[in-house]
């Protein structure tokens, strides 16, 4: 899969096996300054700082900027099923959350997100497939969903649950193992498959995140546990 003129240079996060291209779609793109869509700003993204708490920080006054109501408008015009997102590896995983959030309410359904793996000529770009936060009547995501496998990622830790039973030895909470790589995904594979293997789980996964975490490490999760659970949906974490 070719990189769009638009993304030359931009950093995608990686993936450690070959990656089907992602379908047409709507490409959205969040980072490292603002929100595009087909390569046009939407919004400006909050200062660094700030990007934990997500769009529309408040200002000196209380007063909310409301910063993703030119998305909202460009999906009522064009009613896109699906979207090829480009994040920025160090994205907080609430800007990617909220961005989500509002194109599930624009009526698309698939998102694919665009990630790099190795190749013997050099890297290539392919596209991961997850599926949004469950939302519920009110049409707001779920903040407690539950799956037969949940992973939730916190700075530095993760922790595993099947069905709510207890996981093998070693794998509820997998706590940093510091370094420049502070998660065990060596770790996080193989609780997934014994996990699995254990329960007669399904394929399906739920990964609750929380806020700050960095979007590279929620794409390395989703790649350690893909050969299990190859059916991703991202939750809400409280």
């Amino acid at each position: 899969m070719a990189v769009p003129a638009d993304l030359t240079g931009f950093r995608f996060p990686r993936w450690s096996w070959p990656l089907p291209p992602a379908p047409a779609g709507l490409h959205v793109t969040i980072g490292p300054d603002d929100l595009r869509v087909e390569g046009t700003v939407v919004a400006p993204l909050p200062p660094n700082e700030a990007r934990a708490h997500g769009f529309d920080v408040p200002d000196e006054n209380g007063a909310r900027r409301f910063t993703l109501l030119p998305l909202t408008t460009l999906l009522e015009a064009s009613h896109p099923a699906d979207a090829v997102l480009a994040v920025d590896p160090d994205m907080p995983y609430r800007i990617v959350s909220q961005v989500l959030i509002r194109l599930g309410f624009g009526h698309v359904s698939g998102f694919h997100f665009l990630a790099t793996y190795d190749t013997h000529p050099g890297l290539a770009l392919g596209s991961v497939d997850v599926y949004p936060p469950t939302r519920g009547s009110d049409g707001f995501p779920v903040t407690n969903p539950s799956a037969p496998i949940e992973v939730r990622l916190r700075p530095q830790s993760m922790a595993l649950t099947g069905n709510g039973k207890s996981v093998p030895d070693g794998c509820g909470e997998m706590a940093s193992v510091g370094g420049e790589t502070p998660y065990d995904f060596a770790a996080l594979t193989r609780c997934g498959t014994a996990l699995k293997k254990a329960d007669g789980l399904s394929d399906d996964l739920m990964l609750i995140v929380s806020p700050e975490v960095r979007f590279q490490t929620v794409i390395s999760t989703m790649d350690a546990l893909a050969h299990d659970y190859p059916h991703v949906r991202f939750g809400v974490m409280r």
